[in-house]
């Protein structure tokens, strides 16, 4: 399993102390959209990234038609003819969309004008319900038992074995020490449409799209009927931070499986994992629900299961009795048994019309006949970390407090604040960390939708979603000092200690649960950023602390202490 997706602590008492300082301490700063002379570079900067970046160039055209200067004078005439510019530019690529057909893109537009240039849509006439029930019929479709595929009637559990498939990708021949061998991944699939669609997880098939990969490959599939021929396929759509891939091969499904709901499902549930582990198709185990809300995906709650899954069983279905999918399998502990994880099926339907977009709504020019490349399905991050905020005295959450806000993300420049509780997101409700990061999931990014706080004078703020980074740490990294990183890396807020020496500090605040919590940090501990530096390859930063600890009697101590990169509190 991807040691990137444990969150884990690495502490190691050092035997020498650690002079050397490489840490970064400037502070980006935020626009100050009351500032003219700020407004006029916002303008420039506004224009000239119009094409490249509509809706979000849109969205800033909105903040800076709306936000008082410092004369007190609310718009200039620059500033309302950028606005409709922007809109009337979104507008056409809405009408462009349509034309294409593009439903995913279309709706992006849509929405966005929608919440910002309610105006710009009054005369559109198209019935865009029409739009959402396409896209929703993408993701609740999938039924076995429609008359109308002509599928097979299962009897027993072993007859769904006829909907799975072994994912074959042929790497070509791989030299090691001067001997080659056959270098393949092999991984599993599940039939969710009679015409050839499977899903499968994105590891399985990742050289075949990664940009980065630069050898050979070739996609297969074999059926469970026919383990000898190998059929070619193709990536429709991916999405990374969920681990999941959609394919296409041209052949009709022997079944088809109807995607469930993992909502009803309970610990000790008993779930059945069909796959072929190590290269044995059609293997069958039984298992039960051990637990919820594993957060080993940035953007997924997954669940634990004790269903025997080895390598192979990537991206195979974990069904009930009646063969409904409630989860795809995509992780196991191969040194702990009964250790293994699967995704909740909510988190397949929530992204299946981005992955089917261009595919199944023939998006591409039809005179040429291409065939569409593979779509790429971003996450969603407004550029903030949280945790779930509960009422004094309550067990269950009521929203989510936002403990940080990345300089000028959208979250910072929408105006939300650290200390805000977001209790809605798009008119639907969130009482949690978790129930914020589904919802984000089921949204397109590159798109603006209302957030609602708890206070109630500020509903409805319109905040735009940007492209979730593979390492949002990263990215933060860029824009604030290592410092202020430490809240969203660690869960442990600092303050300068000394105005002379700036890497000392004194723990301000420690959220409970966190990697400074397990690590025995409390409020009042001095801390001393030695060094820091980031194992991108590996997806974690190594930090060098020098700490009085008031746990530890306040003793002198030099740690290491390694941090992932990503968090599903990074939102």
């Amino acid at each position: 399993m991807n040691a990137k997706l444990l969150h884990f602590i690495l502490i190691t008492v050092l035997l020498s102390f650690i002079g050397c300082s490489s840490v970064k301490v400037s502070d980006y700063v935020s626009p100050n959209y009351s500032d003219s002379e700020i407004r006029a570079i916002e303008i420039q900067n506004i224009s000239e990234n119009l094409k490249e970046k509509p809706v979000e160039s849109l969205w800033k055209a909105y903040l800076l038609k709306n936000t008082e200067n410092i004369s007190g004078t609310s718009q200039s005439s620059d500033e309302i003819q950028l606005f409709n510019t922007s809109a009337n530019y979104c507008l056409d690529l809405y009408y462009q969309a349509r034309e294409k057909n593009d439903i995913v893109n279309a709706n992006r537009y849509y929405s966005s004008l929608s919440l910002l240039a309610p105006d710009s849509v009054k005369e559109i006439t198209i019935d865009f319900s029409e739009d959402q029930k396409k896209l929703a019929s993408l993701a609740t479709s999938h039924d076995a038992r429609n008359e109308e595929n002509d599928i097979i009637q299962t009897k027993k559990v072993s007859d769904f074995i006829a909907g799975t498939v072994t994912i074959w990708i042929d790497l070509g021949i791989k030299v090691e020490k001067g001997v080659g061998y056959a270098n393949r991944v092999i991984g599993s699939g599940f039939f969710i449409r009679k015409d050839g669609y499977i899903v499968t997880n994105y590891h399985v098939i990742e050289e075949t799209v990664n940009p980065k990969y630069e050898g050979y490959s070739r996609l297969y599939i074999k059926l469970s009927s026919d383990t000898e021929t190998r059929i070619p396929a193709r990536v429709v759509g991916y999405d990374k931070s969920l681990d999941i891939a959609l394919l296409k091969t041209e052949v009709d499904a022997p079944y088809v499986f109807t995607l469930g709901s993992s909502l009803n499902l309970e610990v000790g549930d008993t779930i059945y994992a069909i796959g072929s582990p190590i290269g044995l198709t059609s293997t069958i185990t039984r298992g039960i629900v051990s637990s919820y809300d594993r957060q080993l995906l940035s953007t997924a709650a997954v669940m634990q299961i004790d269903a025997a899954v080895n390598s192979g069983n990537s991206g195979g279905p974990l069904i009930n009795k009646d063969g409904e999918v409630q989860g795809i399998v995509f992780a196991g502990i191969t040194d702990y048994e009964g250790l293994n994880f699967a995704i909740p099926v909510e988190y397949l339907k929530a992204i299946i019309p981005r992955l089917y977009n261009d595919d199944f709504f023939d998006t591409n020019d039809t005179q040429n006949n291409s065939i569409s490349l593979p779509k790429e399905v971003t996450s969603a991050w407004i550029g903030a970390y949280g945790i779930t905020y509960k009422e004094p005295g309550q067990l269950e959450g009521s929203g989510v407090q936002v403990l940080y806000t990345m300089p000028g993300g959208s979250c910072d420049l929408a105006g939300i604040k650290s200390g805000d509780i977001i209790t809605a997101i798009n008119g639907q409700k969130v009482n949690s960390i978790e129930e914020l990061g589904f919802e984000m999931v089921k949204l397109s990014s590159k798109m603006v939708v209302p957030f609602s706080l708890a206070d109630s004078n500020r509903k409805d703020i319109p905040v735009y979603l940007d492209v979730r980074p593979e390492y949002p740490t990263l990215q933060i990294r860029e824009r604030d000092s290592d410092y202020n990183l430490m809240y969203s890396l660690l869960g442990m807020k600092l303050e300068n200690a000394s105005a002379s020496k700036k890497n000392q500090f004194i723990v301000t605040s420690i959220v409970k649960g966190s990697i400074a919590d397990e690590s025995g940090f409390s409020v009042h501990d001095s801390v001393t950023l030695e060094k820091m530096e980031a194992k991108e390859d590996d997806g974690y930063f190594v930090i060098q602390i020098y700490t009085k600890k008031r746990k530890s009697g306040y003793l002198n101590v030099s740690l290491s202490i390694g941090a992932p990169m990503d968090s599903y509190q990074i939102f």
